[in-house]
């Protein structure tokens, strides 16, 4: 059996007409870490006013407002190329207030703790905890790799349900 490969377009206003919504990563297509991709940021906007809705899609462990005015207003993405943000953190605090009051351990770093104010989520120790969200993968911890392996196991074992933003 044979696989069909889509045909490769240079420009996405050639598919633009064909859709209503379009949900677009940010990291590497409206920004490169340094700057603002400006074609990217142009084809969005000329969608918009079309008509069209544009949704950035990224798994940043904040809110995407938060998103919005640290990261790409700092870079330069236009803000009428996009209509909204859903982050993996936007996701993360949803799941956790659909379940306030349940205890959660945090895995990452220090600076992402802030994806739990204003949320009903107490912390719980290591031994006993409920749901466990973590907001990095494992390398970019400033751990040891024993501390990483021995944290993401001791997870395993309390059956917690891992959620990462």
């Amino acid at each position: 059996m044979s696989v069909v490969l889509p045909s490769f377009t240079p420009h996405f206003a050639t598919l633009a007409g064909d859709y209503d919504v379009v949900l677009c990563d940010v990291w590497g297509v409206v920004h490169n870490g340094v700057a603002a991709a400006a074609d990217a940021g142009d084809a969005l906007a000329r969608f918009r006013e079309r008509g069209g809705t544009v949704v950035l899609i990224t798994n940043a462990p904040r809110p995407g407002e938060r998103v919005a005015r640290l990261t790409l207003d700092r870079l330069g993405v236009p803000r009428a190329a996009y209509d909204g943000i859903v982050s993996s953190g936007d996701v993360t605090r949803a799941l956790i207030a659909a379940r306030a009051g349940a205890r959660v351990f945090h895995i990452g770093p220090e600076r992402d703790v802030a994806l739990f104010e204003g949320l009903d989520a107490p912390t719980a120790p290591r031994r006993r905890r409920w749901s466990t969200p973590t907001t990095r993968s494992a390398p970019d911890f400033t751990t040891t790799p024993w501390r990483r392996r021995t944290t993401t196991a001791m997870s395993s074992r309390a059956c917690a349900r891992v959620r990462c933003p």
